[in-house]
């Protein structure tokens, strides 16, 4: 994870996904803990897989209410 916090701490498991053929699917959980900030606080991330030659980048918002 990229983040522009260190308000959230985050652990996917399993931390890496092997694929046989084409269109295969998998599953994984992402765990979020984050420290308490003030109501309105916003933070940004992405949750980044590579294989060293393709990327997939989700994006992530963390809002505090």
């Amino acid at each position: 994870m990229t983040s522009q916090t260190t308000s959230v701490k985050m652990l996917v498991e399993p931390e890496s996904l092997s694929f046989a053929k084409e269109y295969e699917k998998k599953s994984y959980t992402v765990t979020f803990t984050a420290t308490s900030m003030p109501s309105g606080t916003n933070s940004f991330a992405h949750l980044e897989w590579s294989d060293g030659k393709h990327v997939v980048r989700s994006p992530i918002a963390f809002s505090w209410t």
